[in-house]
């Protein structure tokens, strides 16, 4: 059930997100033997000219908490000390800047996450 559950919402996030202009889909190849834990848009925030941290503001204004997962190793201070160079990874850098994890669980009703939508939809088109 949980699982099914995921499914359905992720259905319904990759039908209302695409084809839109400034949003990737990702992992789409797996979807079918993913359990869903999270669902990460890829999002250009230079050409919808608000940085990530202030999408992610005017979300939490709308009780809207988003994450960002994963943040490439090379970035971590451990790894900066041992002298990792951040532009040897452009591939990382460029998921990690645009990388943003919403809100997806097992009790999110179809109300809210078409709230999720409806926000994320209209900071995009601004």
């Amino acid at each position: 059930n949980f699982i099914r559950k995921r499914k359905e919402l992720v259905n319904r996030y990759d039908k209302a997100f695409k084809g839109m202009d400034n949003l990737t889909l990702i992992q789409q190849d797996f979807r079918n033997i993913s359990s869903h834990h999270i669902y990460v848009l890829k999002i250009n925030f230079d050409r919808i000219k608000i940085s990530r941290a202030e999408f992610m503001t005017k979300l939490r204004e709308d009780g809207i908490i988003t994450q960002v997962h994963y943040i490439p190793i090379h970035l971590h201070p451990y790894y900066q000390k041992l002298g990792y160079d951040r532009n040897l990874y452009p591939n990382s850098l460029n998921y990690y800047n645009e990388c943003l994890s919403i809100p997806i669980y097992y009790s999110l009703n179809y109300e809210e996450q078409n709230k999720v939508i409806k926000s994320i939809k209209k900071l995009i088109n601004e």
